[in-house]
């Protein structure tokens, strides 16, 4: 657990609610052997403590300061947009996402990653977006990542929006736009 030396008033104030609000939000009716267990192993429970205000995936080890979720994924990049947005089974789809705007990525078949959903709680910029991103070894999902998402998770883009950064078209007058299923 690394400190700093140096706050200011208000970061300790805010800093010494949190722990307030963590102490406060202990169940008092914990079992006698769980709490000895937490007590005999305070690194551990430093750690949990650390993964979940971080809000650190167990799987991926990713420390971000937005809200998000993770999502396994085998990406199809053998198969053609044309099919990808026919297998989405979208209420409906732009005639611009088409290989003709899109390059056809035909690296490698099927690849299975992790996707992330993350949700940055205020308007941001697209390069803004990517920049957070980097920041964090992210990268934008690309055009056949997307669909392939809405394909495996069709009710995700029914809560939120969800854009991929990594695919653009430039339309009228220089214009671009982020694929959106």
């Amino acid at each position: 657990m690394s400190t700093r030396t140096s706050l200011s008033f208000e970061e300790l104030k805010r800093l010494r609610q949190l722990q307030s609000n963590v102490i406060n939000g202990i169940p008092v009716d914990l079992p006698d052997d769980l709490v000895k267990y937490w007590n005999l192993n305070t690194k551990e429970l430093h750690l949990k403590l650390g993964d979940l205000l971080f809000q650190r995936s167990p799987k991926s080890n990713l420390v971000i300061p937005y809200p998000y979720k993770e999502f396994g994924l085998s990406i199809f990049y053998g198969t053609t947009i044309k099919e990808l947005v026919k297998d989405g089974n979208y209420d409906w789809a732009s005639s611009d996402v088409s290989a003709e705007n899109f390059e056809e990525d035909f690296k490698e078949d099927v690849k299975d990653t992790k996707v992330f959903l993350i949700n940055f709680k205020r308007s941001i910029s697209s390069r803004d977006a990517i920049s957070e991103m980097d920041k964090y070894g992210l990268r934008p999902a690309a055009l056949k990542e997307l669909l392939s998402f809405g394909f495996k998770y069709p009710d995700e883009q029914k809560k939120n929006p969800i854009v991929a950064l990594g695919s653009c078209h430039f339309v009228i007058q220089g214009t671009i736009y982020a694929t959106v299923p």
